[in-house]
C-alpha cells in the first residue's frame, strides 16, 4: 500500500515523490512498482519540473585551434573557462551546471 498521497497531484507533490524516488535507493521502476505509480508520470513530471527551472538562452561560439575530443563540443564560458561535452549529455543537467559556473540564478 502506498504510503504517499496523490489525490492533488501538484508540484510540490511530485517533486516530494521524485525526491522519495532518489533517496530510496530503488530505481525508478521498483519504487513505482512499490508505490503503486505509473513510471511514465514520473518520469514526465522529473522532466517537467527540470525544464520549469532552466532558463534557455544563447551564448557565442567560436572555433579554438586546439579541438576537443571527436564527438564532443567545446563551451566556452567567462573568464576563459570552458567546458568539453560528449553526445549524448543531459540538457537540463548541462544548463545547471553552466547556471552554477557562471553564477546565474
Amino acid at each position: 500500500m502506498s504510503t504517499l498521497d496523490f489525490s492533488s497531484p501538484t508540484r510540490r507533490s511530485w517533486l516530494k515523490v521524485i525526491e522519495q524516488q532518489k533517496s530510496s535507493g530503488l530505481s525508478v521502476a521498483a519504487f513505482c512498482r512499490r508505490e503503486a505509480i505509473a513510471p511514465a508520470s514520473l518520469y514526465a513530471w522529473r522532466r517537467r519540473l527540470n525544464n520549469a527551472g532552466v532558463r534557455r538562452s544563447f551564448v557565442e561560439a567560436t572555433l579554438v585551434e586546439r579541438r576537443p575530443p571527436a564527438g564532443a563540443i567545446e563551451i566556452r564560458l567567462r573568464g576563459g573557462r570552458r567546458l568539453i561535452v560528449r553526445g549524448g549529455f543531459d540538457h537540463s543537467f548541462l544548463a545547471e551546471i553552466v547556471s552554477v559556473v557562471e553564477g546565474l540564478p
